[in-house]
């Protein structure tokens, strides 16, 4: 395995230099050389990040689940949209600590993550009640909340769904019992985007 990473390496190092005589040539367009300027870049930090380990979801930041969805358009500007958090409404803020911090991650300028594992459970079975009694003011981001999901992870997605947007409310706690269990199962995993059984280091 190690073996194949540096030969992969040392190809991309090769790539790299093909690249970076193409963009400086007279004979290569001005569109051309612009994107060979971004893959120039892309590839530098390719290789920057290239020995570094595995992270699960629970251990990024919002740049890393940034890069890592950067290919699928729809599913960035959800998860965008539901960084900034809801509007300001009542509850908002019990809404962010609940939804838009775990998808932050660690978050050196803004709440992340933390704020959310300090949550007790009553505290977010309290807020599910909450955010389900004022999900009609709180509705467009509940709709981008569920939308990373759905991609995400789909069986959150759909938790939310059926909870906030369709109605179909279990119990408070059932719900966030539910959710937790599903939001620690994501954390847990090494991709942002996950699908069930095949969720391991890829080789």
């Amino acid at each position: 395995m190690h073996r194949k990473r540096n030969w992969l390496k040392f190809r991309l190092c090769g790539a790299r230099g093909a690249v970076d005589e193409a963009r400086t040539s007279e004979q290569v367009s001005l569109p051309a050389r612009q994107a060979l300027e971004a893959a120039a870049s892309s590839i530098s930090t390719a290789l920057q990040q290239w020995d570094t380990p595995f992270l699960t979801n629970g251990e990024k930041g919002w740049r890393e689940i940034i890069m890592e969805i950067s290919r699928k358009p729809e599913a960035l500007w959800h998860y965008v949209t539901a960084l900034r958090g809801p509007d300001p409404v009542d509850h908002s803020r019990t809404a962010k600590v609940i939804f838009t911090c775990p998808l932050r991650g660690r978050c050196a300028y803004a709440l992340g993550r933390e704020e959310f594992i300090g949550l007790s459970s009553e505290e977010i079975e309290k807020g599910f009640a909450v955010i389900h009694e004022h999900r009609h003011e709180l509705y467009h981001y509940l709709q981008h909340i569920t939308a990373v999901w759905e991609v995400f992870y789909p069986p959150l997605g759909e938790l939310l769904g059926d909870v906030f947007l369709r109605g179909i409310l279990p119990e408070p706690k059932e719900a966030a019992e539910r959710y937790v269990k599903l939001l620690r199962k994501w954390m847990c995993s090494k991709h942002v985007i996950m699908k069930e059984a095949t969720d391991e280091e890829p080789r």
